[in-house]
């Protein structure tokens, strides 16, 4: 069925930008700077004319915020008064804080007349979610969203928060995917939802591409005229690394990627690959902390939002807080509305007010040294979404043969202290690899293009390191050995690394950094005790902690950039101090280089190290008689 017309709208020319001229940006210091952030859900047909409604930025600010989320379109209701836009806005603004506006953008009971914005299943049935029919963003619906999100954005709103998957999973047929996919292809689309289905595969793959010149079209015509508003769009599948419907090229579009903390464990998301064979899952940590490293590294370093809907009590508040903080995550706290006031306590699944407050305090502490802060570099590892999807519906077999090697030499970096980063197929055919001295490749199906930049990476002097079939990463009799291997092979040809902290627990993660010529180095302490919580899961016993972690070292050589001082000269001298408890640390030098032993910690350790200049002080001559 032939549905509309074959115009050719904003959204399909901004395609272009969207797949691969998308430049680094920068994000303003509001954003940066408040690495913990308040959220909350106040619908207009539920709160509208309650103190909470009201009031919520006074809320936050009592709680410690700098920055929370708030809804400013819930459900399929039409867009909210724009008097009660504008005095939620001017709530925050007045109370010294910052907004971002959730607008849910998929579905809209009024504009469900119109059949042709409907999403609708091969057989032609409409497609609904728990608020109501899926509308077709990547369209005439698409115009009608942009307009509302100029006028936010005329209101003042500081950023725009986009939920979930965009379209509906499955796809959508009768609406403007159908017609665009019938005019690039000449061909119509696939009759069946089926991942079996050669047509099917590329139907997703291009839904995931209109999606993404969705939002490239979107940011761009809001910050012609508003530069500085944030756009933080759902990037929900990518961390589980198995699913194609979403790509790390949204992640790159997007200021920042939306998630939430355990997604990456999502047996849907991971195709359900480990239900028959858990023994072939990695640990649980390692998949969140490669999860949220491939939605940070694939934005440049811009911070993902992660989303933490509950939590039991303090303990698991910090835990939670402070293992995003560590890989370069923003904590969005979400704030239980009868409690928002402190006149109610939160229902049950929902965070405790002292464990909000215990998280914003966290966030104020750490935040002014990660605001700016970028990755040090040195190994990345090669995220081949395309050489993935070339093992079509077999998703165990795209386990064992790319995203095992990939996740296992993430998990060889982390564990033994070394700095490792991600980068995904766009990067590596751009040659993004400045930095690094450590290319990964997780496997040799590569692009042209890709291989070139693997090439001239080798001809700078970088190392690359392949994948070995017979480590057998997938089978769990033989993935020591795989570890070893690949451990091997890395020190058979690389001398150490500039910057180290090994001898860590199990399931302690540590991130460095540089921000303005300081040495920044987070460590999480095991964070697999964390209960994430909401109020239909709520957990009859609370886990207890992680021990508290102490002896932990952070070692440096001079001469790559990191903070140092100058042989025989009693200046600059090093500081250093731990950013979560201010306590002062010392710098012991070794044969050519540092070391800092981090305080005993229970939940985050923040090393901040920098250098110290004598200040200059003026000589002068005494009098003569």
């Amino acid at each position: 069925m032939r549905v509309g017309g074959g115009v050719e709208t904003p959204t399909r020319r901004s395609a272009a930008r969207s797949r691969g001229s998308m430049t680094p940006r920068t994000l303003p210091d509001w954003f940066k700077a408040n690495r913990v952030k308040g959220h909350t859900r106040l619908s207009f047909s539920g709160w509208y004319g309650t103190d909470e409604f009201a009031h919520a930025a006074a809320g936050f600010k009592a709680l410690g915020a700098g920055a929370f989320t708030r809804h400013v379109k819930t459900s399929e209701e039409d867009p909210w008064p724009r008097e009660v836009w504008q005095a939620l806005i001017d709530e925050a603004h007045a109370e010294g804080l910052h907004v971002v506006g959730y607008y849910w953008h998929q579905t809209e009971k009024s504009q469900n007349d119109d059949e042709a914005l409907v999403c609708k299943q091969p057989n032609g049935m409409w497609i609904d979610n728990e608020r109501g029919y899926y509308l077709d963003i990547t369209g005439p619906y698409g115009e009608t969203v942009l307009e509302r999100l100029q006028k936010l954005a005329d209101l003042g709103v500081d950023g725009l928060m986009f939920d979930e998957r965009h379209l509906p999973p499955i796809g959508t047929w009768g609406s403007a995917l159908e017609v665009a996919w019938r005019d690039e292809m000449n061909e119509p689309p696939p009759p069946a939802i089926d991942d079996a289905d050669e047509r099917y595969r590329r139907y997703i793959d291009f839904k995931a591409r209109r999606i993404e010149d969705t939002f490239a079209h979107w940011l761009d015509a809001v910050k012609t005229k508003h530069p500085d508003i944030v756009f933080i769009v759902s990037t929900t599948t990518i961390p589980a690394l198995t699913d194609r419907e979403m790509t790390t090229r949204l992640a790159r579009i997007a200021d920042s990627s939306k998630n939430e903390y355990r997604l990456a464990l999502n047996p849907n998301l991971n195709k359900h690959v480990f239900d028959d064979d858990l023994s072939l899952a990695p640990a649980d940590h390692v998949r969140q902390a490669i999860g949220w490293t491939v939605l940070r590294d694939a934005a440049d370093a811009r911070p993902p939002q992660i989303w933490v809907s509950g939590v039991p009590d303090k303990r698991h508040a910090l835990g939670a807080a402070g293992s995003l903080l560590t890989f370069g995550c923003i904590a969005n706290m979400d704030v239980d509305e009868p409690s928002i006031l402190g006149n109610n306590p939160p229902r049950d699944g929902k965070t405790p007010l002292d464990a909000l407050e215990a998280a914003f305090d966290l966030g104020r502490r750490t935040s002014p040294y990660l605001a700016d802060a970028q990755p040090v570099r040195w190994a990345a590892v090669h995220f081949p979404e395309r050489a993935r999807n070339d093992h079509d519906d077999r998703y165990r077999e795209a386990w064992e043969q790319v995203l095992w090697p990939l996740v296992g030499a993430f998990q060889a970096l982390s564990e033994d202290g070394f700095p490792v980063g991600i980068v995904n197929d766009h990067q590596l055919e751009r040659g993004a690899l400045a930095g690094y001295r450590v290319l990964v490749l997780p496997t040799e199906d590569l692009t042209p293009a890709q291989q070139q930049a693997v090439t001239a990476f080798r001809t700078r002097g970088g190392i690359v390191l392949k994948n070995d079939p017979a480590w057998g990463w997938a089978d769990p009799g033989t993935r020591d050995a795989a570890f070893a291997g690949f451990r091997r092979a890395l020190q058979q040809r690389l001398a150490a690394p500039p910057l180290y902290v090994p001898g860590k627990p199990d399931g302690c993660y540590s991130v460095a950094y540089l921000s303005g010529g300081r040495l920044v180095v987070a460590v999480t302490n095991d964070f697999r005790w964390v209960q994430i919580t909401n109020r239909r899961n709520v957990p009859n016993v609370v886990n207890d902690p992680a021990p508290s972690v102490s002896g932990v070292e952070a070692s440096w050589r001079k001469g790559h950039g990191l903070p140092e001082t100058w042989d025989w000269l009693p200046f600059p001298r090093l500081r250093a101090f731990d950013a979560v408890t201010g306590r002062k640390l010392t710098v012991d030098r070794f044969r050519g280089g540092y070391r800092v032993r981090l305080p005993e910690f229970r939940f985050m350790a923040l090393l901040v190290v920098e250098r110290v200049v004598r200040p200059y002080i003026p000589q002068t001559r005494g009098r003569t008689g």
